[in-house]
């Protein structure tokens, strides 16, 4: 119950924070349709009663309208306030909800960016973020619209409940102990459901992944060649029957039984109320009256609807506790940590100090001990055996991953082992994205729209060897690509590609890191981007990082890293290393040897 309370107190400030007039509104409204249903249920009992008081010949002569004419024309102006009230009520709220989600998009936009990057890639943070998405974009939207409907319920209940008292005190405290057991039954459903929702969370998530990949295009075609379409779709029906079972088995553990014992429990205080109202009525008809009996119906009826409201609206704030308790734990670390303070703008060397790594939940270190000092202007390659380091070094260096050891320095001062600012690097991953945005948007959308530069964009698209397919689309740089946008144009992986080394060569950083760019590009463009790269870095001051497998590419690299086992074992020229006897060497010459064999037709 405490952390309901402490979710109805979060979701209250969230609203007051996004509109303190709207919020303030909005409760008095709520608690104005509270009192009127009390009103109501008064209404009635003075209109029947008037009938019954009124003799049979004034009857006649109008007389029992002519008495009740006040309280009918009550009763309809309040059935008029009720429905502006329901008119008004759900405008405001969509109003508020819409400020109010803005705010905590925002807010988990924040929470997440100051997720290390290193956790955001493990699944768990994968699922809380999921999670938290889910509960802005749905649990908190019902849980919001049920704290207002908690506040006219809570007012209409205790106004009802007063009402009843004035007849006799039996009343109020037989619907409160006939009611309250069935808020606790369904609370006790809706914390079992809710938690088993919570449970099946990861196995939807899997299932969503096999229905993608048996409906998505590239997966979809891949797996009808190897005729694999049959293992995913019996691994996501495995999952729903699961699911299945599992709702089965909820349903009958605690709804069936649940409704069953929510039945008797109504009809048992029902049976009481109405055999005790009968009861002062034949035993003091002077005092007790047939308008009192139909005020003890209605009032009980409202009543009853109103606490068991408490439960059905109670479960939204008990769902929003559940779900959102990835959000909030997300919302709190965000305010329980500080920027760190970096400094900003272009440097001219990058020292690593006996930097080491390792992911969460391992020991071993991907990177262990690494002593290495950049400068502007230098290109570095970074070559090695897979599960050397390669990329987990590309990622410190970007100030993705904080190091567990060691210090970063740039030019000579400490920065802390959060990493470097975003605004002083760039890169081009294998695994870029592709952005279904305008072809021009996808190379310029790192720096602000106000600042962009036509012929920078321009002359970074000329560089990646992007410029000519771009000049030949619909719209030029302004036509859609991808597939969601209207007149989007698809393109080809090399098309894509050249689009991510676009960016990143326009992205305005000290320090430019290559991560294997070369995927889905033929030899010649290869030969043609790393060109330009070498001459960029070396015309702009930066320093240029270039991973590759392709060691052929590293030859023209003013240095070469070669990286085992997460450790630095060689350091030199591309003509250095040839002469030594190491392991880029080694490396080099199976290349070299792998691609003369390749030439070589096979004639046995």
């Amino acid at each position: 119950m405490k952390k309901q309370l402490d979710t109805f107190l979060k979701i209250l400030w969230y609203s007051l924070s996004s509109g303190k007039l709207l919020t303030g509104l909005l409760v008095l409204a709520n608690i104005l349709l509270g009192l009127l249903s009390a009103v109501q249920v008064w209404l009635i009992g003075q209109i029947v009663g008037t009938f019954g008081a009124v003799d049979g010949a004034a009857f006649y002569m109008g007389g029992r309208l002519a008495v009740c004419l006040p309280y009918l024309l009550g009763f309809f102006a309040l059935l008029l306030a009720q429905k502006l009230l329901f008119s008004a009520i759900p405008y405001g709220r969509t109003r508020l909800y819409t400020r109010i989600k803005k705010k905590m998009t925002r807010d988990l936009f924040e929470a997440v960016n100051r997720v290390p990057p290193v956790r955001q890639e493990l699944n768990e943070e994968q699922v809380r973020f999921g999670r938290a998405v889910d509960f802005i974009n749905g649990n908190f939207e019902s849980s919001f619209h049920s704290i207002l409907t908690l506040i006219s319920g809570f007012t209409s209940m205790v106004s009802v409940l007063i009402l009843l008292g004035g007849y006799s005190l039996i009343f109020p405290i037989v619907v409160v102990t006939t009611s309250l057991p069935v808020v606790f039954i369904r609370l006790k459903q809706d914390k079992a459901m809710h938690a088993m929702y919570r449970e099946q969370y990861p196995a939807n998530q899997l299932g969503a992944y096999y229905l993608n990949a048996l409906t998505t295009k590239d997966s979809l075609i891949e797996l009808q060649i190897f005729e694999a379409e049959s293992l995913f779709l019996d691994r996501y029906q495995t999952i729903s029957k699961n699911n299945i079972r599992q709702r089965t088995r909820y349903f009958i553990r605690h709804v069936l039984h649940g409704n069953v014992l929510e039945s008797l429990l109504i009809l048992v205080g029902n049976i009481l109320l109405v055999v005790y109202a009968l009861y002062l009525l034949f035993n003091w008809p002077g005092l007790y009256t047939i308008s009192m009996l139909s005020v003890v119906i209605s009032g009980v009826m409202s009543a009853q609807e109103d606490v068991i409201g408490f439960a059905f609206n109670g479960k939204y704030i008990a769902e929003a506790t559940m779900y959102g308790e990835d959000f909030w734990d997300l919302i709190r670390k965000t305010q329980d940590t500080a920027d760190p303070e970096t400094a900003a703008g272009p440097f001219h060397t990058l020292e690593l100090k006996d930097v080491s790594f390792h992911y969460p939940n391992r020991e071993d270190n991907q990177l262990d001990a690494i002593n290495i000092t950049l400068h502007a202007g230098e290109t570095i390659g970074v070559v090695g055996e897979n599960g050397s380091g390669k990329s987990t070094l590309s990622k410190v260096l970007l100030g993705l991953y904080a190091p567990c050891e060691g210090e970063i320095r740039v030019d000579g001062a400490i920065v802390p082992l959060s990493g470097l600012t975003f605004d002083r690097v760039s890169s081009v991953f294998q695994d870029y994205v592709r952005y279904e945005l305008k072809a021009g948007e996808n190379i310029w959308f790192s720096v602000p729209e106000e600042i962009q530069d036509d012929m920078e964009i321009r002359r970074a698209a000329q560089e990646a060897d992007a410029d000519c397919f771009i000049e030949q689309l619909p719209a030029g740089y302004d036509t859609p690509v991808g597939s969601l946008l209207e007149h989007s144009v698809q393109l080809s992986g090399g098309q894509w590609q050249k689009l991510a080394v676009a960016r990143g060569f326009y992205a305005k950083g000290s320090l430019l890191i290559l991560d294997e760019p070369n995927a889905s590009m033929d030899v010649m463009t290869e030969a043609t981007i790393y060109r330009q790269y070498y001459e960029q870095i070396r015309g702009s001051g930066r320093i240029g990082i270039l991973i590759s497998h392709r060691l052929g590419s590293t030859r023209f690299c003013d240095r070469i890293l070669v990286l085992k086992g997460g450790k630095i074992v060689q350091d030199g020229s591309f003509d250095e290393l040839i002469e030594q006897e190491g392991l880029y060497k080694t490396m080099y010459e199976a290349q070299s040897q792998w691609y003369q064999d390749a030439e070589v037709p096979n004639t046995r």
